[in-house]
């Protein structure tokens, strides 16, 4: 009993010196940052048609630029802290028709710009360039090792672990539009393999989209027709050995949904898009989340708000348990203004809607979306900012705030928290003893770090804080209640545990 009140000392001590006077600056869940837009942006440009995020570095394309003649297209890095831009890619041989930009990505310190029309091995066979992020200098250039024309060689592309993947729907090896993908080393610049279904068939356009992550290769194929007329699948392959690991197709799969028109890969995670499916009228749209290891579903996404023709599920993203829908036939702000969502991976719970501060009718906001380290970029690539269809993509906060101080994963903090805090007060955070809410602890103990966390929001949902009043000096958008009411509520919680024992509660 003693240590129990020296224990609740302690933390009153701690609460005290807490106060309000240490809030953190921060912006809130789904907040947006900053607008990101072509230091020569002009009209028809289309920027923002693609975008991808690595390291605090922001890679848009614009793929109607005309610098090297009409639609030769040109991609743009940024830098995320500050929305500073840091370069403009073109290609070396650039030339008319191009559209250079039309995908893009970014890793490791390299990015990749796709060229679907580029015409080396006949007209539209498609390349890809790898450019150095630090210099803007470009790598090399990627070719198909059979390439041929109208191929689109270079329609999508992925990153990691210095592997390239590079999709070519158009590419006819199983027939007309059959479609196949290509790995590269990007130290070398040499073909590793080339990838295709194991039922591949003409139409199939297999390479609409591609995605890598931890040694596993993801490419949608829309078109494929398992579960009726353009139903859409998804294939998994092994990196190093070019082997297909599986087929994914959504449980309800019905003809054009256009399954696997987009998708995103994370930690053991796909995410797939069905832009047109229609489970809350005609296109309004959908997303699925498979486990990698098994192929089996997790979940199916839609919008809250879901409506006809609003094609949720065109672009899709998925980084560190969190995972972004672009919607960009959302009408909120006029027709086709666009949204992008938010949802937690690991219960398929939406946790925000995003649209542009500035949003207006045919903006088609959420056409391209990217997610890294907590920051979400989506693409509105017929924003009218430097004439009509110049384009533009915004940043948004997208780390989860406050999972440390919501130890029981509730979604708020509260009482039951601070009961579960000081029972494991002073011992080992790994292995963790209590919830977290699926995130980690900040340190190797439970101690003062998690309470100043559960002190900062107290009270406060975790995804979307309320608008409260803060002290003039922060920037913070998430509210740290007055002393003497929290000292009163953890003065009641205290006498009442001077009568009764703690209880474990995991």
């Amino acid at each position: 009993m003693i240590a129990r009140r020296r224990l609740f000392t302690a933390v009153l001590i701690a609460v005290m010196l807490h106060g309000v006077a240490t809030p953190r600056a921060h912006a809130a869940f789904g907040d947006q940052l900053l607008k990101l837009t072509a230091s020569d942006a002009a009209a028809g440009d289309r920027f923002g048609n693609s975008v991808a995020l690595d390291g605090g570095v922001a890679l848009v394309g614009s793929w109607w630029d005309d610098d090297a003649g009409s639609e030769s297209g040109a991609a743009y890095l940024f830098d995320v802290a500050t929305g500073a831009q840091l370069a403009k890619l073109t290609a070396s041989d650039a030339a008319a028709e191009d559209i250079f930009g039309v995908s893009v990505a970014i890793n490791g310190g390299v990015a990749i710009v796709g060229s679907p029309r580029d015409d080396d091995a006949g007209n539209g066979s498609g390349s890809a360039y790898l450019f150095d992020v630090a210099t803007g200098a470009q790598l090399a250039k990627l070719t198909a090792s059979d390439a041929a024309a109208g191929d689109r060689f270079g329609n999508s592309v992925a990153l990691d672990g210095g592997v390239a993947l590079v999709g070519s729907y158009l590419d006819d090896d199983a027939g007309r539009s059959s479609g196949a993908a290509y790995l590269f080393d990007v130290a070398t610049g040499t073909q590793l393999a080339k990838l295709t279904a194991s039922d591949a068939a003409a139409g199939d356009r297999f390479g609409q989209s591609v995605a890598l992550d931890s040694g596993v290769a993801l490419v949608g194929s829309p078109l494929d027709d398992d579960a009726g007329t353009d139903s859409g699948s998804a294939y998994l392959f092994d990196v190093a050995t070019g082997a297909q690991l599986a087929k994914l197709t959504a449980s309800d799969a019905a003809e054009f949904d256009y399954f696997g028109y987009s998708v995103a890969l994370d930690n053991g995670v796909a995410l797939v898009g069905s832009y047109l499916d229609d489970d809350a009228g005609r296109e309004s749209g959908s997303a699925y989340l498979f486990d990698v290891a098994t192929g089996a579903q997790l979940a199916k996404l839609t919008a809250s708000d879901a409506s006809f023709f609003d094609q949720f599920g065109q672009s899709v993203a998925i980084d560190g348990g969190v995972a972004l829908v672009g919607s960009f036939g959302d009408d909120d702000a006029g027709g086709d203004s666009g949204a992008a969502y938010l949802f937690d991976v690991a219960t398929g719970t939406q946790l925000a809607k995003l649209t542009a501060s500035d949003a207006a009718a045919d903006d088609f906001f959420g056409l391209s979306v990217a997610l890294d380290g907590g920051v979400a970029l989506v693409g509105s690539y017929l924003d009218d900012d430097a004439g009509n269809g110049s384009g533009s993509a915004y940043l948004f906060d997208a780390a989860l705030k406050g999972v440390f101080g919501d130890f029981n994963g509730d979604g708020t903090v509260d009482n039951d928290d601070l009961n579960l805090l000081l029972t494991y007060w002073g011992q080992p955070a790994s292995p963790t003893p209590i919830g977290w809410n699926g995130r980690p602890p900040q340190g190797t103990t439970i101690d003062n770090s998690e309470l100043n966390e559960l002190l900062g929001l107290w009270g406060v949902g975790i995804f979307n804080p309320p608008a409260v009043s803060v002290p003039a000096t922060s920037t913070d958008a998430t509210t740290v209640p007055e002393p003497h009411t929290l000292l009163l509520a953890l003065a009641a919680f205290g006498a009442g545990r001077a009568r009764r024992p703690l209880r474990r509660r995991c």
